[in-house]
């Protein structure tokens, strides 16, 4: 009796194992060159309470139609431009202003027009501050999508916090895995997985 409850606890054991461990292998295929990136920023005080981001981005490419999101603080943010400029033609932009009354956060909207954009100049936009002090970090996401329009929908990935340029950078804190290290984990499950069944058979 005791060896058949074994058995049956060892197999959902086996399954869940192989469950994730598929999963790993699965996360691998789909994100082959996935690295953390970083979103630096400068804020400028215009005066009045009006203020200016500058979006510095590294660590990572795009494709076409991946893009980027940065929120702002109903509570601390208001009046973003409308209209800002983007960096070069590689990029298309839109924001979403703030609103208090409904308690929705702002977004700073960047989408790749184009494979591989370039990333040296900075984005920028310009905004109302009314939180103590000087604007600081906010979180951001990156997303991908199949058109410009993201008429399919949208699949969020990566999400971080911004960091204060030239503060000796920052690490995000939820970076996609290395490839490497997802491989390492999977032969670790899978290896489990090959130990439990020598010793079920022994």
């Amino acid at each position: 009796m005791i060896k058949i409850k074994q058995d049956v606890t060892g197999g959902l054991v086996e399954k869940f194992i192989k469950a994730v461990s598929s999963g790993l292998l699965t996360i691998l295929l789909m994100v082959p060159g996935a690295k953390a990136i970083t979103i630096e920023y400068t804020a400028l005080n215009q005066g009045s309470g009006a203020w200016q981001y500058s979006y510095y981005l590294s660590g990572n490419t795009f494709n076409q139609y991946q893009g980027f999101q940065i929120y702002f603080d109903f509570n601390l943010y208001s009046n973003l431009d409308v209209f800002p400029s983007a960096p070069n033609a590689d990029w298309g932009l839109v924001t979403y202003n703030p609103s208090a009354l409904f308690s929705i956060n702002g977004v700073y909207d960047a989408i790749a027009l184009v494979n591989n954009p370039s990333l040296t100049d900075p984005f920028v936009i310009s905004f109302d501050w009314s939180g103590v002090g000087q604007p600081s970090a906010q979180d951001f996401a990156l997303y991908a999508c199949e058109d410009v329009l993201c008429s399919t929908g949208v699949t969020f990935g990566q999400a971080g916090t911004t960091v204060v340029k030239n503060s000796g950078g920052g690490s995000n804190p939820n970076p996609i895995p290395e490839p490497f290290t997802l491989i390492l984990i999977a032969l670790g499950l899978l290896g489990i997985v090959f130990v439990r069944r020598r010793l079920c058979h022994t």
